[in-house]
């Protein structure tokens, strides 16, 4: 995958990236503090990766490698946190695929 930032464009390996993400019609690879562009949609990169990824809301790809650890909200609501710090939540949509594919 082919990721750019500052204008440089970077060679990315998958396992390195803790989560894929979508912001303002653009797509993000984080890798540790780092956020690099992708040219790839969402959708399309959740085709390409292995069993490592995991969609966990309707912006967010993880690499379950990469999960710290989980959090619960009053709401009901889990937030996932990652080992770069940075955290989302997982959705009700994607949350019995997410807790099966875990062993929740």
């Amino acid at each position: 995958i082919k990721g750019t930032k500052d204008d440089e464009i970077i060679i990315i390996n998958p396992l390195d990236v803790t989560c894929f993400i979508s912001q303002n019609n653009k797509v993000f690879a984080l890798i540790g503090e780092e956020q690099y562009k992708i040219k790839e949609r969402l959708y399309q990169l959740e085709e390409m990766m292995d069993e490592n990824y995991i969609k966990i809301n309707q912006s967010c790809l993880a690499n379950i490698k990469r999960i710290d650890r989980f959090s619960s909200s009053l709401g009901g609501a889990i937030m996932v946190l990652f080992d770069n710090r940075y955290k989302d939540y997982i959705s009700r949509r994607e949350l019995k695929k997410f807790k099966e594919r875990m062993g929740l």
